[in-house]
Formats: C-alpha cells, sequence, structure tokens
C-alpha cells in the first residue's frame, strides 16, 4: 500500500484485509475493485472491474465519485485491486485529474513516482482518455512506466 496523496493510497486486495495495516495508514474508506471486502468500521464500495477490459463510464463515474465524497469527508481513501497495479491505479488517476486538475498523464506520473510497479492496462488508459476526451496515447504511459523519457530522442 502506497500513500498518493495524504487523502489517496493505492494498494492491493491483501491490503484491505489487513485491519493493523488500514488503521496504521488512517484508512476510512475502500474502494475494492477485485472482491467485495466485509470490514467493519469502514466506508466500503465495490465496483466490479476486469483488468483488460474498458471501465464501463457508468462504474468509472461511480468510482471517481466514491474517492471524492470521501476525501470531502475527510476520510482517507484506499483504492485497491489484486495487485495494486492497474485498476486500482486507473481509478487514482481519474480522482487525482479531477481533484488537482492535471492532466491524466501528469496524474499517472505522480502515481508511479511513489508506486513503481504502477501501469494501467491499455484497455483501462484508453477508458479513461475517452471519458477525459484526453488524446494522451499509451506509449506516453509506457514511457513514464519504464522512464523512456528520459532516455534521448533516437529519432
Amino acid at each position: 500500500m502506497n500513500t498518493i496523496r495524504e487523502w489517496l493510497l493505492v494498494g492491493r486486495y491483501v491490503d484491505c484485509l489487513s485491519r493493523p495495516m488500514l488503521a496504521g495508514a488512517k484508512v476510512g474508506a475502500i474502494l475494492q475493485l477485485a472482491a467485495p471486502v466485509l470490514q467493519t468500521g469502514y466506508v466500503c464500495q465495490f465496483i466490479p472491474t476486469i483488468d483488460g477490459n474498458p471501465i464501463p463510464r457508468s462504474n468509472l463515474r461511480t468510482g471517481v465519485d466514491f474517492i471524492r465524497e470521501q476525501k470531502a469527508a475527510g476520510r482517507v481513501v484506499l483504492v485497491a485491486c489484486m495487485a495494486g497495479i492497474s485498476r486500482s491505479v486507473s481509478f487514482a488517476t481519474a480522482a487525482l485529474h479531477e481533484e488537482e486538475g492535471v492532466s491524466l498523464l501528469e496524474s499517472f506520473r505522480s502515481i508511479h513516482a511513489v508506486r513503481v510497479e504502477a501501469l494501467p492496462h491499455a484497455r483501462l488508459w484508453e477508458s479513461l482518455c475517452a471519458y477525459y476526451n484526453d488524446p494522451t496515447p499509451y506509449e506516453r504511459v509506457l514511457d513514464i512506466a519504464f522512464d523512456l523519457e528520459s532516455l534521448p530522442d533516437s529519432k
């Protein structure tokens, strides 16, 4: 589990099961994308999301609204999928985009800076781009994920 902002964490399914970890990170709300989590004392939302499939617009909206509402209520939100690499990173990217008014790519870059394994599946990235009318190609995400931005241009 990694802290992206003081109000936003990205993690794995097993992180949702550990009450000591949740308490230590001061988590108050959990958005779970892989399987439902039944944790008393936490505000929980489950949105079934299949990695590699486009995110339905209504599911993306529901998830981002949940994150933003919980932040507004003063809760730390853990966004988790099975491995904490793709689905959770996609929803967290969208939430940062909306909360901070930065591009999707900048949102992803800030997540990847903390969680180096972060890499949304291409179909999930395309879902974000379609939803927000953002033309950023997936190759730019790969550039960040594999640190190709720092290499000299080979053209």
